[in-house]
């Protein structure tokens, strides 16, 4: 009796992860059209009505890709101008982006408060 107690438990457990595995699968492998339909394209891309989905996975790669060479190619620039800069100068740049920080951060509450103060008004 202890044997098909024993059995019937591991069945379930099989049964259980197996199940696990698949709705696994299906929630992290999307199907080829919601692959396709999950694509945004920047403008003036995202405006033509007669793209095929592969044109539209090509320019989103494409755009991809660009992004990330412009991203090098800003990163280098940022680490070429530090490697000039005195440590004093490197500090005050610090303190200016902190500045800067504070100042957005502002921004954003004041912008909040109002949006706030807009939606209680109505």
């Amino acid at each position: 009796m202890q044997r098909i107690t024993s059995l019937v438990g591991m069945l379930a457990l099989v049964l259980i992860g197996s199940l696990a595995v698949r709705a696994n699968q299906s929630t992290t492998q999307p199907s080829e059209e919601k692959q396709a339909k999950a694509i945004k394209l920047t403008q003036p891309w995202n405006k033509l009505t007669t793209l095929t989905d592969e044109q539209k996975a090509q320019i989103h790669a494409i755009h991809q890709t660009a992004n990330a060479e412009i991203k090098a190619i800003k990163d280098k620039e940022d680490a070429d101008i530090m490697a000039l800069l005195t440590d004093e100068q490197k500090a005050e740049l610090k303190q200016l982006e902190e500045q800067h920080k504070a100042e957005q951060k502002a921004k954003r509450a004041e912008k909040r408060a109002e949006e706030a103060e807009s939606a209680n008004d109505d």
